[in-house]
């Protein structure tokens, strides 16, 4: 399952109607196995709401949409910079700690972290991508947009 980002143009959508790139092939996607490893990070992203007349938000919704202005674009510029920095230095089979499992049934407290494994080249490059698209909305002065569909 991935999070995809569409980049939008203000005058041909000034309403930031979600629903115009609902069958548009993604300009970027990020798995959601990755999204949520970075997840603390994107939540410093300014952002605004769609399905609430833009109200005003920090993050990037796990479910649902989201929008980021100039401001947004900018911040998830930076954070996608640095991760694909970051991930530079890792060997090429990029080996990250996932989220905890429970055991069914059993205390709250048994289960196991799962053990995710991804190709670098592909990670490193679909946050390039997402830093390129952020980048132009981030210089558009406001006459783009980033659309973020998660899950």
């Amino acid at each position: 399952m991935n999070h995809t980002f569409f980049i939008g143009d203000i005058s041909e959508n000034p309403t930031y109607d979600y629903r115009v790139y609902g069958n548009r092939t993604a300009d970027v996607s990020l798995h959601d196995d990755v999204f949520a490893y970075i997840h603390d990070s994107i939540n410093w992203v300014v952002s605004f709401n769609p399905a609430i007349r833009m109200a005003p938000h920090t993050g990037l919704f796990l479910t649902g949409v989201t929008v980021l202005k100039s401001s947004g674009a900018r911040n998830l510029f930076e954070i996608s910079k640095a991760w694909s920095s970051l991930f530079k230095q890792s060997p090429s089979k990029l080996r990250l700690t996932g989220g905890f499992r429970h055991i069914e049934g059993d205390s709250n407290t048994a289960g196991w972290y799962e053990k995710l494994v991804f190709d670098r080249g592909n990670i490193i490059e679909d946050f390039d991508l997402l830093a390129s698209l952020c980048l132009e909305v981030a210089e558009s002065s406001d006459t783009a947009f980033v659309m973020h569909y998660g899950l």
